[in-house]
């Protein structure tokens, strides 16, 4: 019996739904479960949960338009089914929307809501005859983006006030692209060209990286970001690769032989600035070179400074959970790095033995994730305002620990994967005000928008201690 796709989908958003996963742990369960699907299915699986879960308010607002009963007022299975099956109406060109109406009035009987299957079919096939001509918000208000481009309103009001409504709207229609899957290899084990080619012969369409300088200078301008800028992007086209055609990346045998690792673009800024300190502006220390990561998991950030670095470094890596820590030795394990020590730790409290004790501090904190909706699509919908200040709060306290464990001389590493400046720019600015022992030599925030579309939105800000 031919596996219905529908009704896997169905059962993902439902456990999303009644908030009993994260749709990304509900859709790789099923995934995993169901591993004999075809190439196909197991596509049209994924875009139809991911789809259905990223447009969740304009799907919400447009079945209202033409259901009498409130879309919050119905059963969850009714509700998840609705929006699913307008998800296909609305976005996929290859769906018939005939087909859409029927499958969905087939799953509502199956599953036991044979009385509202007439309601679900109804509902639908409105939809369908008038889906062209559909009552939107007025454009250029903050509700037209908050419901065509499903975004809560709170956070498109906070997007426009800090970056403009323009810019803004760059930002959150590009939140809802096609992330790309990036990743940096083991430079111990493999070179660029090597790991491509293994790649390649696995059936996955790997291709080198190249970065225009825009996409990675400093936006202070200093001796330090102008050393470096050059440097990063070669670094770049030496070690990055994005990854097109993959299935399980647990799957491939160049992944189980560590290879190579994942990580954002962006993200990789950490590690290859690091890289650059310790070979240049350390380079006169004949000793180890202590360095912690203080907030790791899953660990890419480490691992790719204790590789490029094994002879040089002394790392610690610590989280807050051995659920996390488990994350880190299994990377550890499998890129088979000898020179990471991984240690559960909250890093909100202060451990008086690493006082003046690190070269380099890297402080990749805890934020609201507003840089990576793109790549986690649910985000938007489970942060509420109010945990802004709880992280801005957690974030300052982090930050003054990692200052105090730095030595003379030594550098500061700060990271977020969002954009609102509250974590960032302005978490700084008060830092530097507080601490003016801390010179700035390297900050930078990417945005995603149509120009910068390669990346996750980032922030990471360089500091060393005077």
């Amino acid at each position: 019996m031919a596996t219905n796709v529908r009704e896997l989908a169905l059962d993902c958003l439902l456990m999303v739904e009644k908030k009993e996963c994260a749709y990304k742990e509900a859709l790789n369960m099923q995934l995993v479960k169901n591993q004999f699907l075809s190439k196909q299915d197991r596509a049209f699986l994924t875009k139809l949960v991911n789809g259905s879960v990223e447009y969740k308010l304009r799907l919400e607002y447009v079945i209202n338009q033409y259901s009498n009963t409130p879309i919050n007022k119905c059963k969850p299975l009714i509700r998840v089914l609705l929006k699913m099956s307008a998800y296909q109406i609305l976005f996929l060109d290859k769906v018939p929307d005939s087909a859409a109406c029927n499958e969905a009035v087939k799953l509502a009987k199956k599953r036991g809501f044979s009385r509202l299957s007439g309601f679900v079919n109804g509902v639908l096939r409105n939809l369908a005859r008038n889906k062209d001509e559909i009552k939107y918000p007025d454009k250029g208000s903050s509700n037209y983006l908050s419901v065509y481009y499903s975004t809560p309103e709170w956070i498109v009001d906070l997007i426009v006030k800090q970056y403009g409504y323009e810019l803004a709207k760059d930002i959150i229609i590009n939140s809802l692209d096609e992330s790309r899957l990036y990743a940096y290899i083991n430079c111990q084990k493999t070179s660029i060209k090597d790991a491509i080619s293994s790649l390649n012969e696995e059936g996955v369409n790997a291709l080198s990286v190249k970065l225009e300088k825009q996409y990675i200078a400093s936006e202070v301008e200093t001796a330090f970001s102008k050393k470096y800028t050059d440097k990063l992007a070669h670094r770049y086209e030496e070690r990055a690769i994005v990854l097109e055609e993959v299935d399980y990346l647990t799957r491939y045998e160049s992944f189980k032989k560590g290879l190579f690792t994942v990580q954002d673009l962006s993200s990789m800024l950490v590690g290859f600035l690091a890289e650059a300190i310790i070979n240049e502006e350390l380079s006169d220390n004949l000793r180890e070179i202590n360095v912690l990561d203080m907030c790791s998991a899953p660990g890419s950030k480490a691992l790719y400074i204790a590789l490029s670095n094994s002879d040089k470094v002394n790392l610690i890596s610590r989280d807050l959970t051995e659920f996390k820590t488990d994350l880190i030795k299994e990377n550890v394990d499998r890129l088979e790095v000898n020179n990471i020590k991984v240690e559960v730790l909250d890093a909100t409290k202060l451990v008086e033995d690493d006082i003046d004790s690190k070269d380099i501090v890297v402080l990749d904190a805890p934020c609201s994730g507003l840089g990576v909706i793109k790549r986690k699509k649910d985000i938007k919908y489970n942060i509420e305002p109010k945990q802004l200040d709880e992280l801005a709060a957690i974030q300052k306290a982090m930050l003054n620990n990692a200052a105090k464990y730095v030595k003379l001389d030594g550098y500061l590493i700060y990271s977020t994967c969002t954009i609102n400046k509250d974590e960032n720019t302005n978490q700084i600015n008060e830092f530097l005000k507080s601490n003016s022992n801390y010179e700035l030599l390297y900050e930078r925030q990417s945005l995603q928008t149509k120009e910068n579309s390669l990346s996750d939105g980032f922030y990471i800000a360089v500091l060393k201690r005077r």
